[in-house]
């Protein structure tokens, strides 16, 4: 169902966007920085897998070779569901066949998880902010409008999704009573993990901060694949930030139309033509795709069934 709601809504935006404009783009497109963008992808990966291991790998449990392929197929799993979690399934369900309990690798993915997403969400306020004061000196009354109803669907989501979990942690049911468990020791982990490894918390927050810049940069390269030289790296840096929070919200397979879209209003701000945000996006979607199933695929292919290889 998400598979079609993100094909329905990639396939509403490029019907709304001149499919001529977007293949007259992609004829122009320069080899060399769409290169560099996918070096720099590649950069961004092993910058995120170092620091999930900084947590996961923290006892000596798990070393690094054994760790980066398994991040590797976490990675691409994360490409093709819907909410920005498989990579913390797909890593637990690999790191079981290593005896590594569920709630240990979760619970230390999820804190890596945490971070990430308070460091992109700092990054995409500063680019809500950069887009939002184009938006309202272009349609000031519409710009009011649009603040006051989002302040109210964010408020009744917070409240529902609150209130929902309460009740279902509350239930007696045999599953909920084994899902509070799991959770609680979940959070334990997380939160043991945080207290007693300070050193590699700050360099996660930092080494964070270092991939966000890094994929801001390949966002940079493949606008300039397609000629664009008027963005600034650190702006693009920022709204891309901003445009990817959007595929956490479940509604679609690892945010297939839906971060498009955004990318699309967002980049607005910066002057840049919505066929040449749209053009770039798919590249970029492809060229992930690519680094990520590739390595992934042959060692799914190549590994032994056994535990011990696992």
């Amino acid at each position: 169902m998400r598979a079609l709601v993100g094909t329905a809504l990639l396939a509403a935006l490029l019907m709304h966007v001149d499919g001529r404009q977007i293949l007259a783009a992609l004829r122009q497109l320069e080899p060399a920085w769409a290169a560099a963008s996918a070096a720099l992808i590649l950069s961004s990966t092993l910058i995120g897998a170092y620091n999930s291991h900084l947590f996961i790998g923290r006892d000596g449990a798990v070393p690094w070779a054994v760790f980066l392929p398994v991040y590797w197929v976490g990675w691409a799993l994360n490409l093709i569901v819907p909410g920005q979690v498989g990579d913390i399934a797909g890593i637990s369900a690999l790191l079981r066949a290593r005896h590594l309990p569920w709630h240990i690798s979760v619970g230390r993915s999820l804190l890596d998880k945490v971070i990430t997403i308070v460091m992109m969400a700092v990054c995409a306020a500063a680019g809500l902010l950069l887009a939002w004061h184009d938006f309202r000196s272009r349609w000031p009354p519409l710009a009011y409008r649009t603040e006051a109803g989002f302040w109210l669907v964010a408020s009744g989501l917070v409240v529902g999704t609150t209130v929902l979990l309460i009740a279902a942690l509350k239930s007696g049911r045999p599953g909920v009573v084994r899902f509070r468990r799991f959770f609680s020791d979940t959070a334990h982990e997380l939160l043991a993990t945080a207290r007693h490894h300070p050193q590699r918390v700050l360099l996660n927050f930092m080494f964070t901060a270092v991939k966000i810049f890094v994929t801001g940069a390949a966002y940079w390269c493949m606008f300039r694949a397609f000629g664009e030289e008027g963005a600034g790296i650190i702006s693009v840096t920022l709204i891309a930030a901003a445009s990817s929070l959007v595929a956490y919200i479940p509604i679609s397979v690892n945010g297939i139309g839906t971060v498009e879209i955004a990318g699309v209003l967002l980049f607005g701000a910066l002057q840049l033509p919505a066929a040449t945000v749209v053009s770039a996006y798919l590249m970029l979607r492809v060229l992930v795709l690519i680094l990520a199933w590739v390595p992934a695929g042959l060692w799914l292919l190549l590994r032994s069934d056994t535990p011990a290889a696992a």
